[in-house]
């Protein structure tokens, strides 16, 4: 998108995995991916669990480990892609607007391995002093059986990546993680050293524009309202003078 902005031809191509995309920026085959900041932090570092909800620290990490690829990021974005509690804006409506404000009798629905994921509810548990466990649902990861549930009003809570498209579409709410348990898994631009500094500039004023609740509006009008994405594309960088 940054490179559009600057009416530049681009590129794109797709990998199977993160090795795959680390392996095609070192070889200079691509110059730029959009990465995110705690999961490629641990990719690098081995899971080192050195990723937190701290962007600040979170990003000094991982250019540290970029700088020993010889790779660089440009300025992360606001935009957050991670595991968040979603809930129906009645439920925002009725006062229910960060993690602190659950109570216990509420019912989670998530994925299957929630109650033994350290992020899930022995996050909860631990930071929140929250036991959800008890109403607890398996179900998916953010998937159909998540988001029926939570539109039908089986469950009231539902575990879904903050920037699903269905979150815009149905307008839910994403409660806020006051107290961090969901890493900052902010959109960086990641590239080459000469990629990254003959474009530094742009690539910040792009990730300046671009915020958890807009992504999800365009993730919404690609997955849901089947725009094309060159469109997409071409609108966000008019709202936004790039």
């Amino acid at each position: 998108m940054g490179r559009r902005a600057n009416n530049n031809n681009i590129e794109y191509q797709s990998f199977k995995d993160r090795a795959a995309i680390y392996a095609a920026i070192e070889s200079g085959d691509v110059d730029l991916v959009p990465e995110y900041a705690a999961s490629g932090l641990e990719f690098l570092n081995g899971n080192a669990g050195k990723a937190s909800a701290d962007i600040e620290a979170t990003m000094a990490a991982f250019s540290k480990e970029l700088e020993s690829n010889d790779l660089s990021a440009a300025t992360a974005s606001g935009a957050v892609d991670t595991n968040s509690l979603v809930v129906t804006q009645a439920t925002a409506d009725s006062g229910i607007v960060t993690i602190s404000d659950l109570t216990e009798e509420l019912r989670l629905g998530g994925p299957q391995d929630c109650p033994s994921n350290a992020s899930c509810l022995p996050a909860l548990s631990k930071t929140y002093g929250l036991d959800l466990s008890a109403n607890f649902v398996p179900l998916d990861l953010g998937g159909p059986l998540t988001k029926a549930a939570l539109e039908q009003g089986d469950i009231d809570v539902a575990v879904i990546f903050s920037t699903d498209a269905t979150i815009a579409d149905k307008d839910w709410v994403v409660l806020e993680d006051n107290k961090g348990i969901f890493n900052a898994d902010n959109i960086v631009p990641v590239g080459t050293n000469a990629f990254i500094t003959k474009h530094a500039t742009l690539l910040d004023k792009v990730s300046a524009k671009i915020t958890t609740e807009n992504l999800t509006e365009l993730n919404k009008r690609f997955d849901i309202d089947k725009d094309d994405a060159d469109v997409i594309a071409k609108d966000f960088i008019a709202d936004n003078d790039l």
